[in-house]
C-alpha cells in the first residue's frame, strides 16, 4: 500500500484476484450446468410438458365455468340436466267440451224459436188505407152517402163523380148527396200504395152505384173509383180526391 498525497490506493495482489474470479466461476457454475441439460430433445420435452400442463388448465376450466350461450339460454351442466328430465312434467290439461247428448235427448229438446219478420212501415201503412177505404164503403150502405162522405172526405176535399160537374168542399158534397135522388153506392178496394214520406197514398177499386126507384127503374151503374188519401195533422187520414168512372169494373 502507497500513499501519494492525501489519497490512500489500494493496490490487489494476483492472489485476491485470482480467489475473486474463482468464487465467480463457483456461483456461475450451477447456471451453467442448467443451460448445458437444456438440449434440443429435452427443450421439447419441457415445451410439451408445458403444452399438456396448460390444455389441462384449460378443460378445468371449461368444467367450472360453461361458455354462455349466444341466444341467452343459461346452459345447465349434465347433471342439472339429468335431473330436470327426470322430474315429472305435467301434461295439459284438455279443453273443456259441452257434453254432447244422445239423439233421443236431441229429438225431445224443441228447436228454438224463430223470430218474427220484422214489418216494413210501408206495407202497414198500405193496409191500413185499405182498410180505411174499406170501412168508408160500409159506411155508405149503412149511414147513407151523405154522412160518410162528410166524415170520410177532408175539408176541401173535391168529388169528381161521371156525369157531374167537380164538387169541391166535404159540406158541398153532403149537400149534393142529400139533394139528389135517393141512391146507394159502394164499393171494394183492391190496391193501394203510399209514398215514402209515409204522408200521401192512394187506393182504387171497383165500384156500384144504384139510384133508381120502384116508379123509375134505373140499372146499376158498375165503374171503376180512386180515391186520394192524405195524413192530417192529428195522424189520421182523410180523403182529399174522389174519382168514379163508368166502365167493366164488376165487384
Amino acid at each position: 500500500m502507497k500513499q501519494k498525497g492525501s489519497k490512500f490506493k489500494v493496490q490487489r495482489s494476483p492472489l485476491s484476484v485470482f480467489g475473486w474470479q474463482q468464487r465467480s466461476f463457483q456461483i456461475s457454475r450451477p447456471i451453467l450446468a442448467l443451460f448445458n441439460s437444456f438440449n434440443p430433445v429435452n427443450l421439447f420435452n419441457f415445451l410439451r410438458a408445458c403444452l399438456a400442463f396448460a390444455s389441462l388448465l384449460l378443460l378445468c376450466s371449461c368444467e367450472t365455468y360453461p361458455p354462455r350461450p349466444a341466444n341467452g339460454v343459461r346452459h345447465q351442466s349434465p347433471k342439472a340436466q339429468v335431473a330436470s328430465t327426470s322430474a315429472p312434467q305435467q301434461t295439459p290439461k284438455p279443453p273443456a267440451t259441452a257434453p254432447q247428448q244422445s239423439p233421443k235427448a236431441q229429438a225431445e229438446t224443441p228447436p228454438a224459436p224463430v223470430p218474427p219478420p220484422v214489418a216494413n212501415p210501408a206495407d202497414a201503412s198500405r193496409k191500413n188505407l185499405l182498410a180505411l177505404d174499406l170501412a168508408f164503403s160500409r159506411a155508405c150502405e149503412e149511414k147513407g152517402a151523405p154522412e160518410a162522405f162528410y166524415q170520410f172526405m177532408a175539408l176541401d176535399g173535391i168529388c169528381l163523380l161521371a156525369g157531374d160537374a167537380p164538387i169541391q168542399g166535404r159540406d158541398a158534397i153532403k149537400v149534393h148527396f142529400a139533394a139528389g135522388p135517393a141512391a146507394s153506392i159502394s164499393w171494394k178496394p183492391r190496391e193501394s200504395e203510399i209514398n215514402s214520406d209515409s204522408d200521401l197514398g192512394y187506393t182504387w177499386g171497383a165500384y156500384e152505384s144504384q139510384s133508381s126507384t120502384p116508379e123509375n127503374p134505373i140499372p146499376a151503374v158498375n165503374g171503376k173509383y180512386a180515391i186520394v188519401w192524405k195524413k192530417q195533422s192529428d195522424g189520421g187520414w182523410k180523403a182529399t180526391l174522389f174519382i168514379t168512372s163508368p166502365g167493366s169494373g164488376a165487384k
